[in-house]
């Protein structure tokens, strides 16, 4: 709802200040917006998990299309991932999906201790894992991966899933910085529960992609 506000006068003068409508308290007002603040957030998180999600959608559409016209997947003779690293970066990354959710749990219980040291697990596996992506983005060839198609397509796609991972673990540092400022507790969790939600979409994405590339 609009407000009044006065034009500043013919010598210069500062315009006064707002009038608010009648019958609308400022402290109801400021009350409301600080009510819709959490709500906001919410729906600008479901929003951008959609958007990453339809982003990563298309991403695998373009591999399958790829793996339609191709007679042999992946082609004869070209570089292969590490079956064996493979494995353990995927086993790292479920393991943060499941701690990721007891510090979720532990901050929603009053426990901030345990909220913080899960989250703080779930920051070292992230860290783990964008290591093992980068022996593996080495393992097959880099920046100078070979003619074949296979490993520049393996390499961009772990690439763009890295660069969510980063993310990711951005927001579960804004979480142990808030805990460690006493800013998280049993009624105001929120920061907590959105990077959650995003590290929950990292893991998902991981295995489809993995599915999409590697299933013969």
């Amino acid at each position: 709802m609009a407000t009044r506000i006065t034009s500043p006068g013919p010598l210069g003068h500062l315009p006064r200040r707002p009038v608010p409508p009648p019958g609308l308290e400022p402290e109801a007002l400021a009350e409301a917006y600080r009510a819709a603040g959490p709500r906001n957030r919410r729906l600008a998180m479901r929003l951008a998990i959609v958007a990453e999600a339809l982003f990563f959608a298309g991403l695998v559409a373009a591999v399958w299309q790829i793996r339609r016209d191709a007679t042999v997947w992946p082609p004869a003779g070209v570089m292969l991932p590490d079956r064996t690293l493979l494995l353990a970066n995927t086993a790292v990354l479920l393991a943060s999906a499941v701690t990721v959710w007891l510090g979720l749990r532990s901050f929603e219980r009053g426990r901030a201790s345990a909220g913080l040291a899960w989250t703080g697990t779930t920051t070292a596996l992230g860290v783990g894992f964008l290591y093992g992506q980068w022996r593996e983005f080495v393992h097959m060839g880099g920046w100078q991966a070979g003619e074949d198609l296979f490993s520049p397509l393996f390499n961009i796609l772990s690439g763009f899933h890295a660069a969510h991972v980063f993310a990711g673990l951005v927001l579960l540092l804004v979480t142990l910085a808030f805990g460690f400022g006493g800013r998280i507790r049993t009624n105001d969790h929120l920061v907590a529960r959105l990077s959650a939600w995003f590290w929950w979409l990292v893991a998902a994405v991981w295995l489809v992609l993995l599915l999409s590339l590697l299933s013969f």
